[in-house]
């Protein structure tokens, strides 16, 4: 997976979380959930790079969230707009949403497991992210 330097993303992020929406993803490269979000945030917190999200307490995701030290944001275009409203209707208990999506997990430099398509030319923008107090 390639680092990615924030400062060198040219897209709205107005647009890549409330339109084109992400996949926010932690665990493990052996178990882990993914799910879609149209909210959350990124920006700058005293000089450094920052994400923030928001999962609701039952949401299965926040479960991996709250256990790792990592999670990571995912950006697709609008051809995985099928699997992207998949992971966001369906509960990772229930399925596996990296099969049914025929996705593949990679990991990240810190170690947090990220989602995306096996459709060869189409590549996310993976960011790993500390979880709050890591």
């Amino acid at each position: 997976m390639k680092k990615i330097d924030v400062k060198s993303l040219q897209d709205n992020v107005f647009s890549l979380i409330g339109d084109r929406w992400m996949l926010i993803t932690a665990g493990t490269a052996e178990r882990c959930n993914t799910m879609t979000a149209s909210w959350g945030g990124l920006g700058v917190l005293w000089g450094a790079p920052a994400a923030t999200i928001y999962l609701r307490p039952q949401r299965y995701t926040k479960e991996f969230v709250d256990r790792e030290e990592y999670f990571t944001l995912a950006f697709f275009g609008e051809e995985q707009r099928k699997a992207l409203t998949l992971c966001g209707s369906k509960s990772g208990r229930e399925v596996d949403k990296v099969k049914e999506c025929g996705f593949t997990v990679a990991l990240s430099e810190a170690g947090a497991p990220s989602s995306s398509p096996r459709t060869r030319g189409t590549t996310p923008t993976p960011c790993g992210v500390p979880t709050a107090g890591a």
